[in-house]
């Protein structure tokens, strides 16, 4: 009779325990922390918009510089260099170009979950014309407030963030500049 109080006991304290802890649900509080603690390479939580624009904007000026370097120095280096460098910047291309992609689209589909849609919406980029769509959704238009199906509504964006992200305008812009200036 005593086991049978003891083992009762712990089945309502095991419940309350259970009660407290943090739920499976997806919307529950597990997957809002984990959505706000997901990492650069994560599928999971949700983006806003500055932090979108500087997570694909500086990685794709690096990209773009090295690649200009190199460029620029097949152009000008001896024909017996330049068929080298322009070798160079080909494979440098290729292997810069597919990490860049694949992360360009995980943080297109966290800043689309922002917007309580699907990342799949992605897929227009094949198609020419609208793929302007997601790129005119994805930087332009708001995230829902609140939680949503997909994750915890982000953080807003620290002074950092809005600094880097006024500074990629300039540097953005400041290129476009220097490619209109150097073209003949």
């Amino acid at each position: 009779m005593t086991t049978e109080t003891v083992s009762t006991s712990e089945l309502q304290t095991s419940d309350t325990d259970n009660a407290s802890s943090p739920s499976p649900l997806p919307n529950g509080p597990a997957s809002l922390e984990s959505s706000s603690k997901a990492g650069l390479w994560s599928t999971k939580g949700r983006i806003g918009r500055v932090r979108y624009f500087n997570r694909v904007t500086l990685p794709s000026l690096i990209v773009n510089a090295i690649s200009a370097v190199l460029f620029y120095y097949s152009l000008t280096a001896a024909p017996a260099a330049a068929e080298t460098a322009a070798t160079t910047l080909t494979i440098s291309q290729l292997i810069l170009a597919i990490p860049l992609t694949i992360f360009a689209l995980i943080q297109g589909k966290r800043r689309l979950n922002d917007q309580n849609r699907s990342g799949w919406l992605q897929l227009l980029f094949l198609i020419p014309l609208a793929g302007l769509v997601p790129v005119i959704m994805m930087t332009f238009i708001r995230g829902t407030e609140g939680d949503n199906r997909l994750g915890a509504q982000p953080a807003p964006p620290t002074s950092n963030d809005k600094t880097l992200f006024w500074t990629l305008i300039g540097l953005v812009v400041a290129a476009c500049v220097a490619l209109v200036a150097l073209t003949p």
